[in-house]
């Protein structure tokens, strides 16, 4: 009920936006929510998919494992390579941004890769049951001679609720994997602007005035990445702009007074 809910739910706000009313960001995001979640529990309860990871848990964990070894180290190059693009650095300098980094994308990659096996399965599953599982009616009007008075059939209460069972859980996959690919569309497109946010708070922790270098915004960032040398980040359209300056640390006091100022 909750997924059958939700998509209609969907469909009206659809219809609403289409007749000029206000954008329900949020009314869609909830909706999304919960059809991704009750589709998920309905899913595993219908093809009893516990039972299943259950018995075949040893070699899923062992091929996890070799996966998560060979993802960190995409991961690790991936983090290695946007950080020299970004500052023209040699990442080893910002040691704490680089293992964030790694970790956010070992995360991203283990996501992706989910979400096309997710997508891969409903895509089989589907296939194979409407292959191997066809409906009465149409089982009959391939065999008709075989049945008397089939075109006066009509299904029982069971079986009506059976088909609405699997066409709740097909539709409520089907929007799932339309809903994951388009998030990851969305969170690709604004990938590079986080990882800079999330580089800037691991490793640059001085003001440019620290380093003695005057004439910056007050949300413009340095780093020291070797004696006598700083990289200073100041905010741009697509996340920072990079630049490498000499640094001569100014006194606490003395750094104070020119931020003042």
């Amino acid at each position: 009920a909750m997924i059958q809910l939700s998509i209609a739910g969907l469909f009206l706000l659809l219809f609403w936006n289409a007749l000029g009313g206000a954008k329900g960001t949020l009314v869609a995001q909830g909706l999304f929510l919960l059809i991704c979640m009750s589709s998920s529990v309905l899913s595993i309860k219908q093809f009893q998919l516990i039972k299943r990871f259950k018995a075949h848990v040893w070699w899923m964990t062992g091929l996890a494992a070799l996966g998560t070894v060979a993802l960190s180290i995409i991961a690790s190059a991936y983090a290695d390579s946007l950080i020299v693009n970004w500052t023209r650095i040699d990442a080893a300098q910002f040691p704490l941004a680089q293992k964030a980094l790694s970790a956010l994308i070992l995360i991203a990659l283990w996501g992706y890769v989910a979400t096309v096996l997710i997508s891969l399965s409903v895509g089989i599953v589907a296939f194979s049951m409407t292959v191997t599982h066809p409906a009465f009616m149409l089982e009959t009007k391939k065999k008709h001679l075989k049945f008397k008075s089939w075109d006066q059939y009509k299904p029982g209460l069971e079986q009506r609720r059976h088909s609405r069972l699997l066409v709740t859980v097909w539709s409520g996959a089907a929007f799932t994997v339309a809903i994951l690919l388009n998030s990851w569309v969305s969170i690709l497109g604004h990938a590079e602007e986080g990882l800079q946010d999330v580089m800037i708070f691991a490793s640059f922790h001085l003001h440019p005035e620290d380093c003695g270098v005057q004439g910056k915004t007050a949300d413009t960032w340095a780093a020291l990445v070797a004696e006598g040398r700083t990289v200073i980040a100041t905010p741009a359209a697509n996340g920072y702009s990079y630049e490498t300056m000499g640094c001569k640390i100014q006194a606490v006091k003395l750094a104070n007074a020119v931020q003042e100022h």
